[in-house]
């Protein structure tokens, strides 16, 4: 090997070492993104790796993950204004309609 290619060798080992663990997590974000939630070609529940941290009853996610695509929203710009949105959000009788994806 060359002096750079050693070099380019070291430095992604280095790098590797640095990583998270669990930076397929941090990956997965995007699957949250508001251009991607309301979208329908949105990744399917089970495909998105940190729903295993979820403790509540998993169909009721799931139902609300599929239902999140018929509302129109209006922040869709802003990450945390999306979500602000999707998690105060009422259906026609003032509940709630997304809690499960809120907590």
């Amino acid at each position: 090997m060359t002096l750079s290619s050693d070099y380019l060798v070291e430095l992604l080992r280095q790098l590797r070492q640095r990583l998270p663990r669990n930076v397929e997590l941090l990956e997965n974000l995007t699957s949250l993104s508001p251009a991607t939630v309301p979208s329908p070609l949105k990744p399917r529940l089970a495909d998105v790796s940190f729903v295993r941290f979820y403790r509540g009853r998993v169909g009721d996610l799931e139902q609300e993950w599929t239902r999140i695509g018929t509302v129109n929203w209006t922040n869709q710009q802003d990450t945390e204004d999306f979500w602000m949105e999707v998690v105060t959000h009422t259906d026609a009788s003032g509940e709630q309609d997304f809690q499960h994806l809120g907590e």
